[in-house]
């Protein structure tokens, strides 16, 4: 229930800190509204096993991830509650800067810039990508080129606008004021099939944002602590096992 609620609303931090604090009492003491002195902090508990923590995850991080994944599923599913969202809040390939009422759009606009510095594009037929903002020929022309914000707010064009009879057209105008802009967009084949652009995450081997690579994004995975398989052994009870930890 917690998980189901918890990945569709970006939670009051009071109410995190409220749930976690309970957590911590029951670990300590036994119950939930006791507190008893803390010899480990909560970040350390919240490690893997493996890495010297008690692999609790974070409700606070599990919150975060599961509002990456929605603003993930926002950009690229065709389910219908994604398209109406992404036509009111993203207009002429811009995010809007207003509010609206939208309690899904409030709780997953603070992760749409973490998203787009995590993911690339796949050229399909260009009309979805930026051809100065987008990561889809390395890292963006904007900054490739350094181009500063004040020029790079006003352009709008599409990479589909760059291309004719499937070949790579750069206006001579542009060719001349970025002399090298040729080689960097020859570097992306042109796709003969004719397939809509798609968004796909860097650190992923699929490319799809899973819940899973969410929470590792927002809780990357540490070092491993050479005791951990000693005291957490099938051949101890796990009381003495917590008592050495």
């Amino acid at each position: 229930m917690l998980v189901h609620i918890i990945s569709f609303y970006d939670w009051p931090v009071s109410l995190i800190k409220e749930i976690e604090q309970s957590i911590r009492n029951f670990i300590w003491s036994s119950y939930t509204s006791k507190r008893k002195l803390v010899t480990v902090s909560w970040k350390k508990v919240c490690r893997l096993v493996s890495e010297g923590g008690l692999g609790i995850r974070s409700i606070s991080c599990i919150n975060q991830a599961s509002n990456l994944k929605l603003c993930w599923e926002m950009l690229t599913s065709d389910n219908s509650w994604a398209k109406i969202l992404h036509s009111r809040v993203i207009k002429k390939y811009k995010v809007i800067n207003y509010h609206i009422f939208s309690s899904i759009w409030s709780s997953i606009k603070s992760e749409y810039n973490n998203l787009l510095e995590n993911t690339k594009w796949l050229l399909g037929n260009g009309e979805s990508i930026s051809f100065w903002k987008d990561q889809w020929c390395g890292n963006s022309l904007n900054n490739v080129l350094n181009i500063p914000n004040s020029i790079s707010m006003h352009l709008a064009a599409r990479v589909s606008d760059f291309i004719h009879n499937f070949q790579w057209k750069i206006p001579q105008a542009v060719s001349i004021v970025f002399p090298n802009i040729s080689s960097l967009v020859n570097q992306v084949i042109i796709p003969v099939e004719r397939k809509k652009d798609k968004l796909v995450w860097i650190n992923s081997s699929k490319g799809d944002l899973t819940l899973k690579d969410a929470y590792l994004h927002k809780s990357p995975i540490g070092q491993n602590n050479h005791w951990a398989k000693i005291i957490w052994s099938p051949d101890i009870p796990p009381f003495k096992s917590l008592t050495v930890w």
